[in-house]
């Protein structure tokens, strides 16, 4: 199951919450220590070693055995420093696919509250600016600064979005032609919705069944 969208339609918090739920989901850049962009990194320290990231995505999957699906986040072949292994870049490939979607001003203020977390994270979001100058052009980089440097946060995110992201990208912010769309205004409905889909097409995980099993009243005996 590989969710798709643009970039702040919240699949990482989704991944995140179906995981402690305990659905079967691998989330490659919570391992890979690095969020996929080149912001990635921000306030999050160093990478693994490839050899290290590859024996983390080894023991997740063994404990999946058990399972018929796993729930993935859509990336390219690389997260950061460090490459996916070929056969699971191409299981993705040919994975289901869901759509996150969310308007650009909520995807806005998600970005937010990821990255601006202190002086130092608004220094390296400038310096990963810089990187992208080719695709922004001077002017388009300089506003963005600028915005930056006026506390301007939201209006920052939502420019970076449109001008770059939501290009490069191209996933659509409404109800297209996926396997199952999600519309990402309420995290609780939406992983709710996802659930759904899941236990309906693939069954109950095993873990939440035992959950559920562990709280179900024994029978009176008469």
């Amino acid at each position: 199951m590989v969710l798709k969208g643009n970039t702040g339609t919240g699949k990482t918090e989704i991944l995140q919450e179906l995981k402690a739920q305990g659905y079967p989901v691998l989330d490659l850049e919570s391992l890979a220590n690095h969020r996929g962009s080149v912001f990635g990194s921000i306030g999050l320290g160093v990478q693994p070693s490839q050899k290290q990231f590859e024996s983390l995505i080894y023991h997740e999957l063994i404990n999946y055995q058990e399972y018929d699906y796993i729930i993935v986040e859509c990336e390219s072949s690389k997260i950061g420093k460090l490459n996916l292994p070929r056969s699971l870049v191409e299981a993705m490939r040919e994975g289901t696919e869901i759509l996150i979607y969310d308007t650009i001003e909520s995807r806005a203020d998600r970005l937010v509250r990821q990255y601006i977390l202190s002086s130092e994270a608004i220094s390296e979001l400038k310096q990963a600016l810089v990187k992208l100058k080719k695709y922004l052009g001077t002017t388009n980089l300089n506003e963005l600064v600028q915005m930056l440097e006026k506390q301007e946060y939201h209006e920052f995110a939502v420019r970076l979005m449109s001008t770059y992201y939501d290009k490069l990208y191209g996933y659509p912010n409404e109800e297209q032609d996926y396997e199952f769309c999600i519309n990402n205004k309420n995290l609780e409905q939406s992983i709710s919705k996802l659930k759904d889909f899941l236990d309906k097409n693939f069954g109950l995980p095993k873990s939440v069944k035992d959950r559920w099993c562990l709280h179900w009243p024994e029978k009176e005996q008469y």
